[in-house]
């Protein structure tokens, strides 16, 4: 299947025809290195990306300072969802490799491709300030990388688990909204064992953020404090809108549905009808547009 999206001022979806995951998509999301749309990213960006160190490895966190260019995104991506959704509900990952497979869809869109060039600068940025490489060999790696995107739009009742995008050179994730009480982004500590068994945010999780402010709202997510062994340690980050985050693809995280804590000592039964409640109610939803820039080459480290 394959979609259409207009270039005109509204980017309207012209058409989606159905879901076939056998149909051949466009996988292309390639970004030259000298693109000069380039230019308009770094203005954009600016200083405003800050390297935090976040258990083993860092995470950058910036801003786009572009208001239009979020709302405009965020008007996208309901647009895409809702025809996605146009012969039936679509579960979170049936979205994903809906977009993967035909990312023209996505790429059509100028707002899209703009968000593109910031999200390669930011982990250009991100990888020259990290990398554990000579500066010549970066140079030769950032120049042949493509980028692939996608975009998430979860409603409370709907989660993320645990995963981890192993193969990629850099990820990340760009926020164009969050509604109130909207689920953070979990990061899980890589050097500790494998959480992909784990249903949500764990006692000992411990909050993450750049700035005291949010730690009232990462409040809420913790189910307790406890002392808890070195190396499987969660970290909570409640982005904003607008924030844009790059860390290593292999740093495992995940985002938990909003109705976890109330709903955790609930039978299965009254989970999914609360779920159901939910999307009927039709809450705003979380968007995000998450990232991969990806390469042929492999780097020895990044820090």
């Amino acid at each position: 299947s394959r979609a259409s999206m207009g270039t005109s001022g509204t980017h309207t979806v012209d058409t989606l025809r159905g879901h076939d995951e056998t149909a051949d998509g466009i996988s292309e999301g390639t970004l030259p290195f000298e693109d000069d749309g380039f230019e308009v990213a770094d203005r954009m960006l600016g200083s405003s990306l800050q390297s935090h160190r976040l258990f083993s490895s860092r995470i950058g966190i910036a801003r786009s300072g572009d208001e239009t260019l979020r709302r405009r995104l965020a008007a996208f991506a309901l647009r895409l969802r809702a025809h996605a959704h146009a012969r039936g509900r679509v579960g979170n990952d049936a979205f994903f490799r809906m977009q993967t497979r035909n990312q023209d869809i996505l790429w059509r869109n100028p707002d899209v491709a703009r968000l593109g060039n910031i999200a390669c600068r930011a982990c250009f940025k991100q990888l020259r300030a990290t990398a554990a490489v000579p500066s010549e060999l970066l140079e030769k790696v950032l120049r042949n990388t493509k980028l692939t995107i996608w975009v998430a739009a979860l409603d409370p009742s709907e989660r993320h688990s645990w995963h981890t995008h192993e193969g990629a050179l850099c990820s990340g994730v760009f926020y164009a909204s969050m509604p109130p009480r909207a689920s953070p982004i979990v990061f899980f500590d890589p050097r500790g064992q494998d959480w992909a068994f784990l249903d949500g945010v764990r006692e000992g999780a411990e909050a993450f953020s750049p700035d005291e402010d949010r730690m009232h709202d990462i409040a809420q997510w913790l189910p307790g404090q406890m002392g808890r062994p070195p190396f499987i340690r969660q970290r909570l980050f409640i982005p904003r809108e607008g924030e844009l985050l790059v860390f290593p693809p292999w740093l495992g995280h995940a985002v938990f549905n909003g109705t976890l804590r109330e709903a955790k000592s609930y039978s299965p039964e009254t989970q999914k009808a609360e779920a159901a409640r939910a999307r009927a109610a039709k809450p705003p939803l979380r968007i995000s547009f998450a990232f991969n820039l990806e390469t042929s080459m492999t780097l020895v480290g990044w820090g």
